[in-house]
């Protein structure tokens, strides 16, 4: 039996790999994480077939047609070799995204499983009770009438006092 220290360590270390995997998919040169990068897709019959093909373009200095070279950008070592990569987002939004997402309990439970197992086995999750189809059902249709019974106990005089409160209710203070 594993000693809770020594649970809590591979935790954290499940947690660091899928962290850098994380930034090896988001963060790595490939065309699809370049901000000049575009993805064209067009119609093409082939052997009868129509089907769908997509082309990548870097669109650096498409603003100025004279000076676009119109390179096509579709695999890893198009992305690799290019002077002009630039990353979509910065390590630290890649960073804050996923330590957002693994507040997150459900996110855990059914992308990130050896950590929700973990967790388990620390008896740190907290997993949101889930209602059943007839109680949400319940649950709108409770707050639907309740919403419609607050809307029809207002009731007002004139077409001025709705657009009183809407201002109230609207205004940018």
């Amino acid at each position: 039996m594993k000693s809770e220290d020594e649970v809590r360590q591979k935790y954290a270390q499940l947690l660091g790999r899928n962290l850098e995997k994380n930034f090896q998919k988001r963060l790595g040169r490939k065309p699809h994480n370049c901000v000049h990068n575009h993805v064209q897709s067009s119609l093409a019959n082939i052997n009868n077939k129509i089907e769908v093909q997509h082309t990548g373009l870097c669109m650096l200095n498409s603003d100025q047609p004279d000076a676009w070279e119109g390179r096509i950008c579709e695999t890893s070592a198009d992305a690799r070799f290019c002077p002009f990569f630039t990353a979509k987002e910065t390590k630290q939004e890649v960073y804050d995204d996923f330590m957002s997402k693994v507040t997150d309990p459900e996110f855990i439970q059914h992308e990130l499983r050896d950590l929700y197992i973990l967790q388990w086995v620390l008896g740190e999750q907290e997993v949101p009770p889930k209602l059943s189809l007839i109680d949400r059902i319940k649950f709108w249709v409770k707050n639907y009438t309740e919403a419609n019974r607050r809307v029809e106990d207002l009731d007002f005089q004139s077409s001025r006092q709705v657009e009183e409160l809407s201002d109230k209710l609207f205004s940018e203070e």
